[in-house]
């Protein structure tokens, strides 16, 4: 805190498309600091929020969230990045101008496993990969510095932890504590948890099915256990997708998409593949794939993504490298 009250302009970064985690916690962070610091507080998103995320924000505040861009990130003494690991998925730009000004004028509020390059950039990582979101941080952030959270804001961190912990499916006793403080501070859980009903929209289902109709099958048996893995490919709502083939049947599902040279992986797994393999999709697989093809890559157990700057095909070569080097077994297509 000392550091930040020298801060003139103070920006707070949410990553790729920013979920509910991100986003919301972004906004509580701004709100909670602010009530601390004299500076200017503003929410940065580069690379986009996810229409679920603003969707939610305007049901809890009542408006539309304020986000920069690059524009502003530029205007920044300090930034700080909110749920996000890797500088890979805040886009081309931002990252290269994050990695030439604000080399020690970085803090890190996150909950997935820290990335090396990331870390060496910032002057303070209060990161916890076992926290299931990083709005758990954020909470535990507003209990240090001694502030009282707003029904609003307690609204906004239960939705970011419903959405984190696929409601709460993925659970500890440290989540059961901070949702019973948020419940406290009046936040309503039936009114959040209608806030994730929606619609899906044509463009989304189409790219679901199509994952489903490009996907190559593979059978992998593990210590007499049968997984199945599926790899598929999509221009759009990659995450959306892999999720869609966990619900299918698949063990793990890894979808290919992006634009052009711009990759994207989204990966996801069943509570199963990380039983039966105790591979972690964020630390073994999606790191380990960055560090081959020079991009960013992490997240968590289940949960995992890659932004790189390529082609699919040299990707999905190292994909399966990786894939075969964990596993202990070559992958061959079920037919």
């Amino acid at each position: 805190m000392r550091k930040l009250k020298e801060v003139q302009r103070l920006g707070l970064v949410c990553h790729h498309n920013a979920d509910p985690d991100s986003l919301l916690s972004a906004e509580v962070l701004k709100r909670i600091l602010g009530r601390k610091l004299s500076c200017e507080i503003l929410i940065l998103a580069p690379a986009g929020v996810s229409s679920l995320a603003r969707r939610m924000y305007e049901a809890i505040y009542g408006e539309e969230p304020l986000v920069e861009g690059i524009e502003e990130l530029m205007m920044c003494d300090v930034l700080g990045l909110v749920d996000v690991s890797t500088l890979e998925q805040l886009g081309h730009e931002a990252k290269d101008l994050i990695e030439s000004k604000f080399r020690g004028k970085i803090f890190i509020v996150d909950h997935h496993e820290p990335h090396e390059r990331t870390m060496r950039l910032s002057f303070l990582n209060l990161i916890e990969p076992t926290s299931k979101a990083t709005a758990i941080i954020v909470h535990r952030i507003a209990m240090w510095i001694g502030v009282e959270l707003s029904k609003e804001e307690a609204e906004a961190l239960m939705a970011a932890i419903l959405h984190d912990t696929r409601h709460l499916n993925i659970l500890d006793i440290e989540v059961l504590e901070v949702m019973k403080h948020l419940l406290e501070r009046g936040a309503d859980y039936n009114k959040v948890n209608r806030l994730f009903r929606r619609e899906v929209s044509i463009s989304e289902r189409i790219a679901r099915l199509k994952a489903a109709q490009r996907l190559k099958l593979y059978r992998v048996s593990k210590d007499g256990e049968d997984l199945l893995i599926c790899i598929s490919q999509v221009s759009a709502f990659e995450a959306s997708a892999a999720r869609a083939l966990i619900e299918l049947g698949a063990d793990l599902a890894l979808v290919i998409g992006g634009k052009g040279e711009d990759v994207r992986i989204c990966a996801r797994a069943s509570p199963r593949f990380l039983e039966v393999t105790g591979t972690s999709l964020g630390k073994d697989v999606m790191m380990e794939i960055g560090k081959i093809v020079g991009g960013g890559g992490g997240g968590h157990d289940l949960a995992a993504g890659l932004n790189v700057r390529g082609s699919r095909e040299e990707v999905l070569k190292v994909l399966m490298k990786v894939l075969e080097d964990k596993l202990k077994t070559r992958l061959k297509e079920y037919v």
